[in-house]
C-alpha cells in the first residue's frame, strides 16, 4: 500500500473508529471488540461481532444530508481520468484546492466526506476488515452525515450500496469475518434471512455467518431458489414472508441501481 500524509492519517483513524465511544456503549462497543480479537477458538469471529452488534440499539438515526447528485463511483471514475491514481495520496487541502481551481466539483462536506473515504478504500484494507470502517464509509459513500464515535448502524439499501461500491472499487478483495458479521447484523435487524450474490460477492460467508446467529433457514432456502423470480406465487403459509423478503431485497438492488447512475 502507498505511504500517505498525517492528514489523510488522521482521518483514516478516525474512520478506524479510535475516538471516543458514547458513555453508554463504550463498554459494549470497546471492550467487545477488544475481547473479540482475543478470541483463539470455538467462535467464529463473525458470529460475536454480529451478536453483540444486535445487543446494542440506539434511538439516534443518522441524519442524512441532501442525498448524493452524482455516485461515489462517478468520482472516483472522475479522479482517475483526470489525475491517475496520484489523488490517492494528496493531503486533504491540495484536493479541495484542485477541484475547485479545476471546478470539477462543488466542495461541500458530503463531498469531502465521499473522497476522503475512498482514500482509505483505495489505500487500506480496513474497510474490508473492520467493522467500523465498513459502516463509516458506508455513511459516506450514501451521502450520510459521518460520527466516528458512535455506533450508527447502516440500513439494508445502504448496505447494499456499499457492497456494491467496494467490490467494483476493489475487486476480488473478500470480508474478514468482523464485516460479514456487521453486514449480517444489518440483515437480522431489518429481518432479512438472505442476501444474493447481485448485492455482495461475499454473499455465502455473510449468509452462513446470518445462519449461525439465528436464521429461518428453510425461509433462506425458498428465498434463494425464488431471487430472481419475483412475482412468484406459492401456496401456504410463506407466501407473505416470501414476498415481503423478495421485495425488500427487489428495493435494496434498486436502490444501488440509481447510487450507481447518479
Amino acid at each position: 500500500m502507498a505511504t500517505y500524509d498525517k492528514d489523510t492519517q488522521d482521518f483514516i483513524d478516525s474512520v478506524a473508529g479510535k475516538t471516543e465511544y458514547p458513555a453508554n456503549k463504550e463498554k459494549i462497543i470497546r471492550q467487545g471488540i477488544s475481547a473479540i480479537r482475543d478470541i483463539s477458538r470455538g467462535h467464529h469471529l463473525s458470529d460475536v461481532v454480529a451478536k453483540r452488534l444486535l445487543k446494542v440499539t440506539t434511538s439516534h438515526q443518522m441524519r442524512k444530508e441532501a442525498s448524493p447528485s452524482v455516485s461515489v463511483l462517478k468520482i472516483y471514475e472522475t479522479l482517475n481520468d483526470r489525475y491517475t491514481d496520484s489523488w490517492q495520496d494528496w493531503e486533504p487541502e491540495t484536493l479541495w484546492q484542485t477541484l475547485e481551481y479545476d471546478q470539477l466539483y462543488d466542495i461541500t462536506e458530503q463531498l469531502k466526506n465521499m473522497i476522503q473515504a475512498l482514500q482509505v478504500v483505495c489505500k487500506t484494507n480496513f474497510p474490508f476488515e473492520e467493522w467500523n470502517v465498513f459502516e463509516n464509509v458506508g455513511h459516506a459513500f450514501n451521502g450520510n452525515s459521518v460520527s466516528f464515535g458512535s455506533l450508527q448502524p447502516l440500513e439494508l439499501n445502504e448496505v447494499a450500496w456499499t457492497c456494491r461500491a467496494l467490490e467494483a472499487i476493489r475487486p476480488g478483495t473478500l470480508y474478514e469475518d468482523e464485516v460479514d458479521g456487521y453486514i449480517a447484523a444489518c440483515m437480522k435487524n431489518a429481518g432479512m434471512v438472505y442476501i444474493p450474490s447481485s448485492i455482495s460477492k461475499d454473499s455465502a460467508t455473510i449468509n452462513s455467518a446470518l445462519n449461525r446467529i439465528g436464521n429461518d433457514e428453510s425461509l433462506q432456502t425458498i428465498v434463494s431458489l425464488h431471487i430472481d423470480r419475483f412475482s412468484v406465487k406459492l401456496f401456504g403459509s410463506e407466501d407473505e414472508m416470501l414476498k415481503i423478503q423478495l421485495q425488500k431485497l427487489q428495493e435494496c438492488i434498486e436502490y444501488a441501481d440509481a447510487q450507481a447512475s447518479l
